[in-house]
């Protein structure tokens, strides 16, 4: 069994190369990396804004630090926290058994990611945090943080809508309706 690492995607300038913001999520993950006996690592994001990939940007910088091809899976279709978070579960679920999973992302956006990974009933843990990128004003970061608070109460009902739509289909379906 293996530890699960996943590190949610952040922009990609428009010259295709990593933000500061998804260079510090690669750089803490590799930090935690290094406990780890067996694991895999899932970077998340498919092109958002600009190409390619945050995934496939990632997986770039992980085989740039040494980590070899075969432990990183990239999840390319995710444009938002909540897709990746769905697109994990469901790569997990199918291909791999994993003794932990692990959030890596940055510190305003760990809760949501936890309370949607748990909404859909996998537990998760704190894996890399990374705080706030040096060029960045904290008056930005601050606004980032509090917009965390509105995108939680988003994908939370979004969650309970996805949970409550398959319970009711699935109990249409047994009761042959």
């Amino acid at each position: 069994m293996h530890d699960c690492f996943i590190v949610f995607g952040a922009s990609v300038k428009r010259d295709g190369k990593p933000s500061a913001t998804m260079e510090s999520r690669v750089t803490v993950t590799l930090g935690k990396i290094n406990m780890a006996t067996s694991y895999l690592i899932i970077p998340t994001g498919g092109v958002v804004t600009h190409p390619p990939e945050e995934s496939v940007v990632m997986q770039q910088l992980f085989l740039n630090a040494g980590i070899p091809k075969e432990y990183i899976y990239p999840e390319l279709k995710s444009t938002d926290t909540f897709s990746s978070v769905v697109n994990c579960i469901d790569l997990l679920q199918k291909n791999f058994k994993v003794q932990n999973v692990y959030i890596c992302t940055s510190s305003y956006h760990v809760p949501r990611c936890m309370i949607i990974f748990w909404l859909f009933g996998m537990h998760t843990k704190v894996g890399g945090v990374a705080g706030k990128p040096p060029e960045m004003p904290v008056y930005k970061y601050v606004y980032i943080a509090l917009k965390e608070v509105l995108a939680i109460i988003k994908d939370c009902a979004k969650a309970l809508y996805f949970r409550l739509k398959l319970i009711y289909f699935t109990v249409l379906h047994k009761s042959g309706s």
